[in-house]
């Protein structure tokens, strides 16, 4: 996987949307609010967001949308970002001068920081011109990456290859590959979300001991081995 190619298209596509779009979620190819905010509400479904003092880390962040989605349902707990494109931290920073916002590659960098769930959300349906064999061995990498810095577990979407719909300038992804992937290099603790309108589904791949917190009788303790 050549991560400066990947980066180099990606920033070509976002740097256009930017510039035609500015601060609206088309910058980042969600094409009305009710659809974005739609995707945060499955993609933060099964991770306990509403608990106190938890952080989430939201990798391909754009403009912060989903920052902005927290706060106005008064979710308390700690938003930071990582993106690639300059331009939207900028935008977001002149909206949001208190987040925390990095320009990496989490794959490539030393990432010494972890939150307790890291989350990403449309990043992986338009790979530009990046042949789709390129494309799936960034997605995996990049899931491995995320779980690494996510003290509890990560959440994902991508378009469904169970979709009636293809665009051929979007990524598809099949849902038994990406659990069979998880399963085999994160964990076993998995939610795969199909049931909502758009053209996608959402994965959840929580850690062990997140589990564990959740089902504290001691009956369970027998399906753990760690």
């Amino acid at each position: 996987m050549n991560s400066k190619k990947l980066i180099k298209a990606q920033l070509a596509i976002y740097d256009a949307q930017i510039r035609k779009y500015g601060d609206s979620p088309q910058s980042t190819y969600n094409q009305l609010l009710e659809i974005q905010n739609l995707r945060f509400e499955r993609l933060l479904a099964n991770i306990n967001s509403h608990s106190k003092n938890y952080s989430i880390h939201d990798v391909g962040c754009g403009i912060c949308d989903m920052y902005n989605y927290l706060k106005e349902r008064k979710y308390n707990l700690i938003y930071s970002g990582t993106d690639i494109v300059p331009a939207m931290k900028k935008l977001a920073i002149n909206k949001f001068p208190e987040l925390e916002y990095h320009i990496r590659d989490i794959i490539q960098d030393n990432v010494e920081e972890t939150y307790d769930y890291v989350v990403l959300s449309g990043t992986f349906n338009l790979p530009g011109d990046i042949n789709h064999k390129e494309w799936k061995d960034f997605t995996r990498s990049m899931i491995i990456s995320m779980f690494k810095i996510a003290n509890k577990g990560v959440a994902f979407n991508f378009l469904s290859q169970n979709a009636d719909f293809y665009n051929s300038k979007m990524y598809y992804e099949s849902i038994s590959d990406i659990t069979s992937f998880c399963l085999k290099n994160l964990s076993r603790f998995i939610y795969v979300d199909h049931a909502y309108p758009l053209h996608e589904f959402t994965c959840t791949v929580l850690k062990p001991r997140t589990v564990k917190e959740r089902y504290t009788n001691k009956t369970f303790n027998k399906y753990y081995t760690d």
